[in-house]
């Protein structure tokens, strides 16, 4: 495991042009947003 990124806290790389958009404050702002979009998508692909 690589060393942990203090900016998006991951351990891995990203993906080419694969980054995180949101500071952790606004990631915590959208919580609730981001999960039900999350539980959406699984419920689509199922």
């Amino acid at each position: 495991m690589g060393e942990r990124d203090e900016k998006t806290y991951s351990y891995g790389n990203p993906l080419p042009d694969c980054e995180f958009i949101l500071t952790k404050e606004e990631f915590d702002e959208k919580f609730d947003e981001i999960m039900d979009f999350l539980i959406s998508s699984v419920k689509m692909i199922k």
